[in-house]
């Protein structure tokens, strides 16, 4: 959905840059003494206006993602949050234990993240309405000042680069305004927080989990309060179901199997809000434990074909990828695709930039590899 709403808040930016273009481009008077002269000159002029609005929209929809995680960073630091980390595209700056470090992620361009530890120790206290509209605010600023500044411009080009900057701000604060909780957005995400102190407590849980990983810590280094979970709680937002799913992730590091995968099994079967990558982190995982830890392959077949299109439209990610490999290898055993989901798994492994999560990626990795030499050893 989210999705959608992005097409077509695109879409409407890029009429009202065409709309604006068009309206005070101007032609000679001599292109305009025939229509076949100035047939060719029109449609050259549209598909440049084309290519030149879609690349305006992107650049300026990734500054206003900038602007938006700086503005969480700081409303953050004003309301009393410590920083933690802060991604602008493939770029990643951390607080690792005191210092400021700077890395390179895996990814090429957009998206960002402002991660933040609030310095209350207990949920009731602290400050969330700020920190989660921070970003917002950031982007209605940047929209005012982009409307007021356009209105003054004479230049047709610069007038389309403001003008395009300031439509991006206004959708960014649409999308991620209007509460909706099934976006799971700043908007709704705010509006939970001040109204169920079950969300506070899950969502203070979150954010000391993400500090704990920054600083190095691996899920059986935190403390195990973190990962707690009251199933008689509703999930009905996202927040409480990520504390449900770090419960899972909580357990299937500690290797408890069977737990993780009746945790993982409530989790689909109760939640009526869940972030998309959770439910594939979710399916991702079970489905390992089936092909590598129970080695059930009537099950991993199963539960692949009812699947396969989520998994193979999130190969992006490292769980996807891993269980892709150990399916294509074991199960439905294909060298030619095994190979190649254990090369991508290779590269994008290679900038994760938190060392405990690769030790717990890599540790899954050596038991895929195991039962492959065991499996190898039985057939010779």
């Amino acid at each position: 959905m989210f999705f959608l709403l992005k097409i077509i808040g695109f879409g409407c930016i890029a009429c009202c840059c065409g709309f604006y273009l068009g309206a005070n481009f101007e032609i000679n008077a001599e292109a305009k003494a025939t229509y076949e002269s100035i047939r060719p000159l029109l449609a050259l002029y549209a598909l440049c206006l084309g290519v030149y609005s879609l690349a305006a929209i992107c650049i300026a929809y990734n500054i206003n993602i900038c602007l938006h995680e700086i503005g969480h960073l700081i409303f953050g630091l004003m309301t009393g949050y410590q920083f933690v980390s802060l991604r602008l595209g493939p770029m990643i700056i951390m607080k690792v234990k005191g210092k400021l470090r700077l890395y390179r992620t895996g990814v090429l361009l957009g998206g960002g993240a402002c991660e933040m530890a609030s310095s209350k120790k207990d949920a009731e206290h602290m400050p969330v309405v700020l920190f989660n509209l921070g970003g917002l605010i950031m982007n209605f600023v940047v929209f005012l000042i982009g409307i007021a500044v356009f209105l003054q411009m004479k230049n047709l080009i610069s007038g389309s680069i403001v003008l395009v900057l300031s439509m991006t701000s206004l959708l960014m604060i649409i999308l991620n305004g209007i509460p909706l909780p099934q976006l799971g957005n700043d908007g709704s995400r705010a509006v939970i927080l001040c109204k169920d102190t079950n969300a506070r407590e899950a969502y203070s849980n979150l954010l000391k989990i993400t500090k704990y990983t920054t600083d190095n810590y691996s899920i059986r280094e935190m403390p195990a309060e973190l990962f707690s979970f009251d199933k008689s709680i509703p999930m009905t937002n996202q927040i409480i179901t990520a504390q449900a799913v770090n419960q899972f992730q909580y357990l299937l590091e500690h290797r408890m199997y069977t737990e993780a995968k009746e945790m993982a099994s409530f989790i689909l079967e109760n939640t009526t809000n869940i972030i998309a990558d959770q439910e594939i982190q979710l399916r991702s995982e079970t489905l390992f434990i089936a092909i590598v830890i129970d080695q059930d392959k009537e099950s991993a077949k199963k539960q692949f074909g009812l699947h396969e299109n989520s998994l193979m439209q999130t190969t992006h990610y490292l769980s996807t990828l891993r269980v892709l490999y150990a399916y294509y290898s074991l199960v439905e055993v294909n060298l030619e695709k095994a190979t190649k989901y254990a090369k991508i798994h290779e590269s994008i492994f290679k900038s994760i930039v938190y060392p405990k999560v690769a030790e717990m990626e890599m540790e899954k990795i050596v038991l895929l590899t195991d039962l492959l030499q065991s499996v190898a050893g039985k057939t010779e």
